[in-house]
């Protein structure tokens, strides 16, 4: 456990209690999603060479098991406690599960289809992600209420849904013959999404009013633009002064979340790190960018807020990502520190990045945070990888805080 606190940076002293979540007997697990109760699921190695779910509540780490075959893994979890992802059956498919209560029930597939996966879940408890179809295509889908409805695609072979909000919009992507687009699915209808003039278009994040952000390719030489969507086909874009925007995560107020270069890319390296056939990432969007480290562009976090962006830049490195930001406009993510470049775990709040601690020669980022404020994430050291949670410490400190054992390493 690691109490850390940093005033050099932030407004006020801001406290944090980490805490190493530990492994299911193996040597690595990884926190992918909190809820506002503080519980989190992930997926964690086991004694033997298998990959389970597990959910951690109350320092307690809990195996949530397969449908009888090797591997399980739990993608989200909403705030009455559902969780989602997928696991193995006995004939080694993975299927898109739910577990609630301890029990795990496989939601179903299109008819014809024998694989599937869960990747978002709502608080009404309406599910969404992927399925097999008939036809050897993979579409995306929504279970609800014990059915499973085809989303279908935008002309392509492949599609699959993003995220759910709690009027039961669902953002999904869809291969299209010309490469893949972003698309709002309600009630029946698809609503193509991104900037005018974009060759095609990912979306990333959709918030309860039905806002989207996203990155697309568009302009002469080409850049990658940010852009937030809004019902009714109003887009804004907005750029960190560079050729490359990636937007991840907006909140209820419209706030968005991403990361970008600050100056132009030498010539030609937008056409050979972005593929139109996939989303871009950190790692697919710049693969064309530098041969090395120090060819790589500058690339900075920022919050896109009142119609403005801010750079809120790096732990005192070249790169820094942004994934998620909660209610407060607090931002997580992973930046590179000074020195040695090593990629660090980082919140955003009160005006400053704060670095969560982290064990000596680790490396870490965060991966999700609660609107209390709670952040998760996996550090990577000794050959393995670890998952924490890092709280807020109270007014009071936290002192008496409730701490986990120590997992296995």
């Amino acid at each position: 456990m690691f109490l850390w606190i940093l005033a050099a940076v932030a407004a006020e002293p801001v406290a944090f209690e980490v805490v190493d979540i530990g492994t299911l007997g193996g040597r690595s697990s990884a926190a992918a999603s909190i809820n506002e109760r503080g519980q989190i699921v992930g997926v964690s190695s086991t004694a033997g060479p298998e990959q389970h779910a597990f959910l951690w509540e109350s320092g307690e780490l809990r195996d949530l098991g397969t449908l009888g075959g090797r591997h399980s893994f739990a993608w989200d979890i909403n705030d009455t406690g559902k969780a989602v992802g997928g696991a193995q059956d006995a004939e080694g498919h993975t299927r898109a599960v739910a577990w609630e209560g301890g029990q795990i029930a496989a939601l179903g597939e299109l008819e014809g289809g024998a694989s599937s996966f869960a990747l978002a879940v709502n608080d009404r408890g309406q599910v969404v992600g992927f399925s097999e179809s008939g036809d050897g295509g993979t579409h995306a889908v929504m279970w609800d209420g014990g059915r499973v409805v085809d989303l279908g695609s935008l002309g392509g072979g492949f599609s699959y849904a993003v995220d759910v909000n709690e009027r039961g919009e669902v953002l999904a992507m869809s291969t299209t013959p010309t490469g893949h687009r972003a698309f709002v699915w309600k009630d029946g209808e698809r609503t193509e999404i991104g900037p005018e003039g974009a060759l095609w278009s990912s979306g990333f994040d959709l918030n309860d009013q039905g806002q989207v952000v996203g990155s697309a390719p568009r302009g002469e030489p080409l850049r990658l633009d940010g852009y937030r969507w809004s019902p009714g086909g109003a887009v804004e874009t907005f750029t960190l002064g560079g050729d490359v925007v990636i937007v991840a995560a907006i909140n209820e107020a419209g706030d968005a979340a991403g990361y970008g270069t600050v100056s132009a890319t030498r010539p030609g390296a937008i056409e050979a790190g972005l593929l139109p056939t996939e989303p871009p990432d950190l790692h697919t969007t710049l693969a064309g960018l530098g041969e090395d480290e120090e060819e790589m562009p500058e690339i900075h976090a920022f919050v896109f807020q009142g119609g403005a962006v801010l750079d809120i830049g790096t732990l005192g490195g070249k790169q820094a990502s942004a994934v998620d930001i909660n209610a407060s406009g607090h931002v997580i993510g992973a930046s590179a520190r000074a020195g040695d470049g090593r990629p660090r775990a980082y919140v955003w709040r009160e005006g400053g990045m704060i670095d969560l601690p982290t064990p000596p020669d680790a490396s870490a980022g965060a991966t999700d945070i609660n609107d209390r404020g709670q952040v998760v994430g996996s550090w990577s050291y000794e050959g393995g990888r670890r998952a924490f949670v890092a709280s807020p410490c109270p007014a009071g400190g936290c002192a008496g805080a409730r701490r986990s054992p120590p997992g296995t390493r």
